[in-house]
């Protein structure tokens, strides 16, 4: 990410009171991209993140989150 996107997405983070880690986990089956949420809540962290692009998301992209 760069740019405004890095910046709204620093953003949407700090907000929820999370830090993003991510892995890049290679495999014989394909690649794959780990994340990790580090936070005092973590998992309430992950439901602001989840209203906040419910919520801004186009219609057409909201449907790839049902399966989150």
């Amino acid at each position: 990410m760069v740019g405004q996107n890095k910046k709204d997405t620093d953003s949407i983070r700090e907000n929820a009171g999370v830090h993003e880690r991510s892995f890049l986990q290679e495999s014989p089956d394909g690649d794959f991209v780990i994340l990790t949420f580090e936070g005092d809540d973590p998992v309430a962290g992950w439901g602001k993140i989840m209203e906040i692009f419910q919520t801004n998301l186009p219609p057409q992209q909201r449907n790839c989150m049902e399966w989150m």
